[in-house]
């Protein structure tokens, strides 16, 4: 039996990862438990689609790990970050 390489092994941890990110999300009844599962689900996406990008050797794929990185992750957490800088 051969060993899978580390990209592919990665790649099956993060999707992994995803799916109990996704039931964890089903389970939160309090929106901002909700959005913080969102932001991490959306960098775990972003590491996988960059783990994709690096294996297979298709740049575009960084453009859309930085994409969903900017979209999902950064901008669902800048409502907090400007409470915090209020106080």
């Amino acid at each position: 039996m051969t060993a899978l390489p580390i990209g592919q092994q990665l790649i099956n941890l993060f999707a992994a990862i995803l799916l109990l990110l996704a039931f964890a999300m089903l389970a939160q009844r309090r929106i901002v438990s909700l959005i913080d599962l969102f932001a991490a689900q959306g960098l775990v996406l972003a590491l996988s689609t960059a783990v994709v990008a690096y294996s297979t050797r298709q740049p575009h794929l960084y453009e859309s790990a930085a994409l969903t990185l900017a979209l999902k992750v950064i901008a669902s957490r800048l409502p907090s970050m400007a409470r915090v800088l209020e106080l």
